[in-house]
Order: C-alpha cells, then sequence, then structure tokens
C-alpha cells in the first residue's frame, strides 16, 4: 500500500478519536459561572472522549466551584480559585474516574495552577501541572514570583524523574520569544517562562507534530498562539498526536488543545517482576504448524485490517514526528492477525530474544 502525502492541518473540526488513547486538553473558557456552560464543556468532554481536560479562567469561587459537577460519579475535579480575585483567575481539572485512581497528591497555586501527581503501573510518577498565567502585564512582580513557584516544582519533580506535562493559558506567546531570538533580541520578560521550560528539558508538543501550529486565541484584532501543552523528553515517545481545535459547543475567544497519549505506554506498564511471574501463561506463534493456505489466510486478514486503518495511516503528515502514531496502527493490527495463528505455550526459562538474527 502507497502512502499519499496528504497534509492535515493542525485543527480540525472536532477532537480525532484515535483509540487506545489518553487524551489531555486544555481550554480557556472565559468564565464558569453558569449551568449552561458547566453541561457544555462537559458535554465536550465527553462527546470528544477527552480523558483530563484542563479548564482555565474559570472565573469561580472555591465555595461555588466545590458544589460543581458534584452530582457526576465518573469523574473528579479539582479546583484552584482565589476568591479575592476571582473575576481574572481560575484553573480546574476535570478527569474521567478511570485515571484519577491514579492521583496520590496534589498542589495548589491559589488561582493560578494546580500540581496533579499520578503514580502509574511500573513506579511511573507521571505530574501534571495546570496552569492560568496572569493575562495583565501590570502585575509584573506577582508574575516573575508565580515562575519562580513553578522552576521550584519543575526542579523537583525532574529530580524524583518524573513525565511532566505542563498545559494551560500561558499568556505569553513562545513563537514571538523564538522571532525574537533568532533576531538576536532580548527577549520580553514574560516570555522567560518559556527559558524555565527549556532548561527542565520541556518541549511543546505542538511543534513537533506541526511545522506551524495554528494560533490558540483568536479575536477580530489580535491572534496568538498563547494556550500550550509542554512535556518532558522522556514523555515525548508516549505521545500519538497533537492538535488545536476550534470549539464550536460553547462560546469562547480560545481554541482546544489536545495531546494524545498511548495509554498502553503509560496506564498498563507491568513491573518487570510480574511479566517474570506470568511467563507461565504466554502462548507463542507455533511456525511449525503454519502451512501456506494459513500464511495465505493470515496475510488477507492483516490486509483487511490495514483498510480499516487506512485513514488513519494515510491522512496524517509525511514526517518521523507522526511515527509513533502510525507504527501503533500497524503494531495493533498485527497483534489482532496473530489471532489466526496457532499457538504453543511459551519456554519462561527460554530466552525471550533470538541469539541471531537472519536477513
Amino acid at each position: 500500500m502507497i502512502v499519499q502525502p496528504i497534509d492535515i492541518r493542525p485543527s480540525i473540526d472536532g477532537i480525532m478519536d484515535i483509540k487506545n488513547t489518553f487524551k489531555i486538553t486544555t481550554i480557556n473558557v472565559s468564565r464558569l459561572n453558569t449551568t449552561l456552560k458547566q453541561e457544555q464543556v462537559l458535554n465536550y468532554m465527553k462527546i470528544n472522549k477527552i480523558s483530563c481536560i484542563i479548564v482555565t479562567e474559570t472565573k469561580l469561587q472555591t465555595a461555588s466551584a466545590k458544589i460543581i459537577y458534584k452530582e457526576y460519579k465518573d469523574i473528579t475535579t479539582l479546583w484552584s480559585c482565589d476568591d479575592d480575585n476571582y473575576f481574572s483567575t481560575g484553573v480546574a481539572i476535570i478527569m474521567n474516574n478511570d485515571y484519577a485512581k491514579y492521583v496520590i497528591k496534589k498542589d495548589i497555586i491559589k488561582g493560578r495552577a494546580l500540581k496533579l501527581t499520578l503514580l502509574l503501573k511500573g513506579k511511573i510518577r507521571f505530574t501534571i501541572i495546570a496552569i492560568y498565567n496572569f493575562s495583565n502585564n501590570s502585575y509584573k512582580d506577582e508574575i516573575l514570583k508565580f515562575y519562580m513557584k513553578l522552576e521550584e516544582i519543575l526542579t523537583a519533580e525532574k529530580k524524583l524523574k518524573a513525565k511532566i506535562v505542563c498545559i494551560g493559558d500561558f499568556n505569553a506567546s513562545y513563537d514571538t520569544a523564538i522571532a525574537q531570538q533568532r533576531a538576536n533580541r532580548k527577549i520580553f520578560w514574560k516570555d522567560r517562562i518559556f527559558q524555565i521550560l527549556k532548561k527542565n528539558v520541556m518541549i511543546d508538543i505542538n511543534l513537533i507534530y506541526h511545522d506551524k501550529p495554528l494560533n490558540t486565541w483568536n479575536r477580530s484584532d489580535k491572534k496568538s498562539r498563547i494556550d500550550y501543552i509542554w512535556v518532558t523528553e522522556n514523555l515525548v515517545l508516549d505521545t500519538i498526536y497533537a492538535s488545536t481545535n476550534k470549539v464550536h459547543i460553547f462560546e469562547t475567544d480560545h481554541s482546544a488543545v489536545t495531546v494524545y497519549f498511548q495509554i498502553d505506554d503509560l496506564f498498563h506498564t507491568k513491573q518487570l517482576f510480574k511479566k517474570k511471574k506470568h511467563n507461565n501463561n504466554n502462548l507463542k506463534v507455533d511456525y511449525k504448524k503454519i502451512d501456506s493456505q494459513l500464511w495465505e489466510t493470515y496475510a488477507e486478514k492483516i490486509e483487511k485490517l490495514l483498510d480499516k486503518e487506512k485513514d488513519i495511516i494515510d491522512n496524517v503528515e509525511i514526517s518521523i514526528n507522526n511515527i509513533n502514531r502510525i507504527w501503533n496502527t500497524i503494531r495493533d493490527t498485527f497483534k489482532k492477525a496473530n489471532n489466526e495463528l496457532p499457538k504453543k505455550k511459551g519456554n519462561p526459562n527460554k530466552e525471550v530474544l533470538p541469539k541471531t538474527i537472519k536477513v
């Protein structure tokens, strides 16, 4: 099958439904103080099968935030509010309970940030830092103090070998900062947040999957990319895709930004001793029992399965950045096709890898 170089825009009308993915999305909702909008945000999360949604600029006080979504038993909500300045602050994390069960700790920077620590199988420390930076630059002292706190958090998490996602409305432009650096000019003081992230070996995930990511904030007189998802370098290979999407279900002047992770890579990782424990139950393909007719059946099965996934394989930017996504699709196809082949019980004491590889 020849893969055609079809270019997908970094923004589409709906968030892509890629199977077996853990999706984290950030949206500035420009207030969450009406029942209608609260329902619309939750509907948006469910329709697009978002596992964890970061909501910024909630403009809520703590008492109000705590009762929102209280009746929903399938999600967990966490809030960061500044009751004295609620009209210009507020961050929330809404997470599906399938993943919230991994949360071991949360920390709050009043009205500006939430840090969520998950302990995944295999003792993987996965940290989400959701932020809503000051939009008003007159708060320079407060902003720089916030940056110092963010740097402290990142440094501490790096020492614990955490995989980190820093996500939200940064109210700063990385594209502008890059342009300033290329022109050998000093970057704007507010853009120092990007220096902090890069110092901690973090990467703008949208730049991994798109040469020119779309703006996330759009007004008639001004446009900019100020909503971001940055991940540590040790997390990049766990990603499948990233996108920017217009939000049609409720009113906001921001777009949604989403990163897609492979579920198996993060949440289904087994510890080594568990793998050894269950080795006796492993079934392997018995190649001695496969004849030419069975190989033909196997090939037909793969062809049919790949045809079903044709859109995912074909309709993607042809670049090395998307290799994870394409490989996961092909890998899963072969796993399904293997059901057609005869099996035998594996020997737990036998070396898994061959001593030589024949070409």
